[in-house]
């Protein structure tokens, strides 16, 4: 073996242990910023309850869900409040493995559900003491989820 061969394979040790410390270092990465994510996901979801808690919403109701999921897909990407029926309501029917007529009804029922056993006024005072629909609701939620 001549002398640049041995250079040479010494260069090719050094390169193939530098790309393990950098696949050391970017599996480190990726996973801090998987819990970063996580973290992230979980408080969006914890405000997000908050909120529609604090309006009354019945848990047991398959619309909380929902139209949780709903709050938190619009959260993160606003182009589904532009279009509900064709683009929010089968995200979440993926999600909840269901279909979207079913999400768009539990919600409508959700939202309806506010009003009874309480002042409407009070129930919908974030619409002017009007029923909201479907997208008035879910646009509201996420201005108010911004807020926070």
């Amino acid at each position: 073996m001549t002398e640049e061969q041995k250079i040479l394979n010494e260069m090719l040790e050094l390169i193939r242990k530098q790309n393990e410390m950098l696949e050391l270092l970017l599996q480190k990465f990726n996973t801090t910023q998987e819990k970063q994510n996580s973290k992230n996901d979980r408080n969006k979801e914890l405000i997000v309850t908050k909120y529609l808690h604090e309006l009354g919403m019945k848990t047991k109701l398959l619309g909380f869900r929902y139209s949780r999921t709903a709050i938190i897909l619009c959260l993160e990407d606003k182009q589904y409040l532009k279009n509900t029926t064709k683009g929010l309501y089968p995200a979440v029917a993926k999600i909840h493995a269901t279909k979207w007529q079913r999400v768009e009804r539990a919600i409508r029922t959700a939202v309806e559900e506010l009003g009874k056993g309480v002042d409407p006024e009070k129930a919908y005072s974030l619409w002017n003491g009007k029923k909201p629909t479907n997208t008035e609701f879910l646009s509201r939620m996420v201005e108010k989820c911004n807020e926070e």
